[in-house]
């Protein structure tokens, strides 16, 4: 890995448009190119950077809290080789719990992560409306859900 250097900033990952594996063969995000690039330095699009990316948009009054349209998205950008966090996954166990329990949940993954991708009709949707604050807030990277296009 010539001109890799071991860094500590976790949120750093390789910027060159290639897959992690051709920079890194057992992907760590804790190297970084020569070039001193990060992902929100660098306009890269699905499956050139690894990122971990939560998945946001509507769920109330959606049939099945629109779950399908998360279970999607977040399968395409695993098999792009991303990290999902994606809020179907996190408040499944428990359909009864309030929106206020879910929404806490949600926040601190949220917090873990250094992409947003957005669903149609987060505009819509308080929850998203919040992630979004948040998500500005700590400087994320900004992607549509469905296109992978960044915003």
């Amino acid at each position: 890995m010539s001109g890799w250097e071991r860094i500590d900033d976790c949120e750093t990952v390789p910027c060159e448009r290639l897959s992690c594996t051709e920079h890194h063969p057992d992907y760590d995000p804790h190297w970084r190119c020569p070039a001193d690039a990060t992902c929100r330095e660098v306009q890269v699009g699905r499956g050139h950077t690894c990122l971990t990316i939560y998945i946001s948009g509507p769920m109330s009054g959606y049939p099945d809290f629109n779950f399908p349209a998360f279970r999607t998205v977040a399968k395409r950008w695993r098999e792009d080789g991303h990290t999902v966090v994606n809020p179907a996954e996190i408040n499944a166990d428990d359909p009864a719990r309030s929106w206020e329990d879910c929404i806490r949940r949600d926040l601190r993954e949220l917090l873990g992560c250094n992409a947003i991708a957005l669903l149609p009709g987060w505009l819509q949707s308080r929850g998203a409306n919040i992630e979004v604050q948040v998500a500005r807030a700590l400087q994320m990277a900004f992607y549509d859900a469905v296109s992978g296009d960044p915003l």
